[in-house]
């Protein structure tokens, strides 16, 4: 009997049902290679152990091409992350919980692991034996640009912590600009970090008033030390050797000088101290609301003699001790409200009235230093607003607070000082030009 023909329509439901059945099966070949390969790579970053039960994992940043033997990464290094620990990162690392224990206890006994922040590198060392096998050898935690703990094992497998001070490199920088809005805006426009800003500003305050001698186009100089890694990062900023206002055409420059004694401070370019017996204001970031001399006062409505000058502040502005001095007075006194009077040595006092209230400790007899906060701005006694009243007192006599030029509190270098500051200003001058 002959075999009978499919059908057209037979043939055609047959052939629809094999390229389902194609496809499925290349789809399921593909996932199992994919699957396999993956497989592999797993394994291959966890064959290698050290005789220690550590694991080292390939993927972590590789230091050096050096570091790299066989394909295994010898000296992987881990960031600390939020919510990681010391102990987190060494688990992580494969480290064995006796070493690890070990490890943490050495690097405790220079520095509480509950201190390190967010971002500190830790590089765990391994080495490799004779057998091949890897060992762990220590780690290496950097705690700041310049310093680091080293943990290592010594022959009996004990591990000790030692603190290496890690060497920078120190580059003189010089910088000038044009003051545009303020000396503050000028310095951060010159990358002036704001420790030494305010270090400049105390040391040129004998000289300049912030608030009013400073204009726009007048010019700061800077030449400082910069302290950078072997790699290139900045590390911190070092001294202000030098820097250089010029108002008004007038050049007004200061350099840091060590003198034989030790002691570190501001001269001009004679070799004279910069640092006065007083400050030229002892407030800051204040405007002059009335100045010395006769006024019609704004309360009383009747012409007198004003006998200092009016800082017009926020209440709670600090109050400076414009230099240093024993306490006389420091009591409410009439007009004057709440009120301080200091005296420096024979000659001259300071007074300061319409305060809010007294710093901790100011009391009569107090001694106070030069700079430090007496009391705070106020409106007490009879006045139209919140100010401080400022007075120079000279042998029983107000002055002009705004004329009045106090002298150098430590005069002028002399002898091996004065050679030795010479040959440090001609070194800054070389790089200044």
């Amino acid at each position: 009997m002959s075999k009978s023909k499919k059908t057209f329509p037979e043939y055609r439901q047959n052939t629809n049902l094999f390229y389902p059945i194609i496809i499925g099966a290349l789809l399921i070949l593909i996932l199992f290679g994919y699957l396999t390969l993956r497989y592999q790579n797993s394994t291959k970053k966890n064959e290698i152990s050290s005789s220690s039960n550590s694991i080292v994992d390939n993927d972590f940043n590789i230091n050096n091409e050096k570091d790299i033997v066989e394909g295994v990464n010898l000296h992987p290094e881990f960031v600390i992350s939020e919510g990681d620990t010391l102990a987190s990162i060494f688990a992580e690392a494969s480290i064995n919980n006796n070493d690890s224990a070990a490890m943490v206890d050495a690097f405790s006994k220079k520095i509480n692991p509950r201190k390190l922040s967010i971002g500190t590198s830790i590089v765990i060392n391994f080495i490799k034996n004779s057998s091949g096998d890897l060992v762990l050898e220590g780690a290496v935690i950097t705690i700041s640009n310049n310093k680091e703990i080293k943990i290592t094992r010594n022959v009996s497998g004990k591990f000790s912590a030692l603190e290496v001070q890690v060497p920078l490199v120190k580059k003189v920088e010089y910088r000038k600009g044009i003051i545009k809005n303020s000396f503050n805006a000028a310095a951060i426009e010159l990358s002036v970090p704001t420790n030494a800003i305010f270090g400049m500003v105390r040391a040129f305050s004998y000289d300049v008033d912030f608030q009013r001698d400073i204009k726009n186009g007048d010019k700061l100089e800077v030449l400082m030390d910069k302290f950078y890694t072997s790699n290139g990062k900045i590390s911190h900023n070092g001294d202000v050797l030098y820097s250089s206002l010029t108002l008004k055409g007038k050049k007004i420059s200061i350099y840091l000088y060590k003198d034989l004694m030790g002691d570190v401070a501001y001269y001009n370019d004679k070799g004279e101290s910069i640092k006065k017996e007083f400050l030229r204001t002892p407030i800051n970031a204040a405007r002059i609301s009335s100045k010395f001399g006769m006024r019609s006062h704004p309360v009383l409505g009747y012409t007198r003699m004003h006998k200092g000058v009016d800082f017009a502040a926020p209440v709670g502005t600090p109050i400076l001790a414009a230099g240093g001095g024993v306490v006389e007075v420091a009591r409410r006194n009439g007009q004057y409200g709440k009120y301080v009077r200091i005296k420096h040595n024979a000659s001259y006092s300071t007074a300061y009235a319409h305060i809010s209230r007294f710093a901790n400790g100011i009391k009569s007899g107090s001694k106070v230093k030069q700079g430090q906060v007496i009391a705070y701005v106020g409106m007490t006694g009879v006045t139209n607003g919140p100010h401080l009243h400022y007075e120079v007192i000279e042998k029983g006599r107000h002055i002009n607070p705004l004329k009045f030029k106090s002298a150098s509190s430590s005069g002028k270098l002399s002898g091996k000082d004065l050679e030795l500051f010479k040959k440090t200003k001609k070194l800054i001058d070389k790089k200044l030009s």
